[in-house]
């Protein structure tokens, strides 16, 4: 028999792995205003960027 966990933890990526894979440039303001709207569907923790040089993710 499974024993499943009581509570579980969501990490929203969007932010981060979703707009790196769009070939356009996105402006800075509308990546805050996706980041906003994640925020008011009461997402509590997400992934919003990352110190690897672009050049280094496929």
């Amino acid at each position: 028999m499974y024993s499943l966990p009581k509570n579980v933890t969501l990490i929203e990526v969007g932010p981060f792995d979703g707009l790196q894979n769009e070939k356009n440039n996105i402006p800075t303001d509308q990546k805050l205003v996706f980041i906003h709207s994640l925020q008011q569907a009461s997402i509590q923790e997400m992934e919003a960027t990352s110190f690897v040089s672009r050049k280094w993710v496929p």
